[in-house]
């Protein structure tokens, strides 16, 4: 595809998801990298999910905590940005596993503007793997159709961005009241913290330095902060 676009002489945008296994000696490497940028390239999307190998190892995601850093110094290396997305709430994940979550995005974010964290999102158990048939030994009730799980999340309590609490009987009560809110500070508090917008800079500013760092995701600043959000704005995150 890129040679095509380098030899048609297209000039577009494009995005891409690939994992971060791909970034190998004999597939996605500096010489790839360049002509994708050159192609017009702006952005890689991986599925990294965990700091955690262990949690990583669970998913059995097939990728290291280094492979990832390297895939995504390798995209900011050429120019290329890279949207890591994570997931918690896990089964079986414990709050070192989340620490080093934390930790792997705050060594992502500090990459530069280039590096978009999608997440993390509390864990939505869908059909298929060993991980869903883990979860419904909780008693948790799902659709038993296709049609039905179109629309389950719909109005299931996890299954917006905007969620208050999974009411997961794997998490403690605190869990599944502050879980939900780590995205919200992740991405006000680091994704903004990069923005060209002033406002933008200012409210990542603040949640960045008051409540990443500490680990501290909740208070009444993020609660009034999150209301006005949503009226307001409607559209986006």
């Amino acid at each position: 595809m890129v040679a095509h676009i380098l030899e048609k002489g297209y000039r577009f945008k494009w995005e891409a998801t690939s994992r971060v296994t791909n970034f190998t000696d004999l597939k996605i490497n500096d010489v790839l990298l360049d002509r994708m940028a050159g192609s017009g390239c702006v952005q890689l999307r991986f599925g990294v999910e965990s700091g955690s190998q262990k949690t990583l190892n669970h998913l059995r995601k097939g990728q290291t905590v280094a492979r990832i850093k390297r895939a995504v110094v390798a995209c900011v290396g050429h120019g290329i940005s890279a949207n890591c997305s994570f997931i918690t709430g896990i089964p079986g994940e414990t709050a070192a596993d989340r620490e080093e979550t934390y930790a792997l995005i705050s060594d992502l974010h500090a990459l530069g503007p280039l590096v978009e964290i999608l997440g993390p999102q509390v864990y939505r158990p869908y059909p298929g793997g060993t991980l869903y048939e883990e979860v419904k030994k909780y008693g948790l009730h799902f659709p038993a159709s296709f049609e039905e799980w179109e629309n389950f999340y719909d109005s299931n309590p996890t299954g917006s961005v905007f969620d208050e609490s999974p009411g997961y009987p794997w998490l403690s009560a605190g869990e599944n009241k502050s879980l939900p809110k780590v995205w919200e500070v992740a991405h006000y508090g680091l994704n903004w913290s990069a923005a060209r917008n002033p406002v933008k800079k200012l409210v990542g500013f603040w949640f960045k330095n008051l409540h990443w760092r500490p680990r501290w995701f909740g208070g009444p600043d993020l609660w009034l902060f999150m209301f006005l959000r949503k009226k307001l704005l409607k559209n986006g995150i």
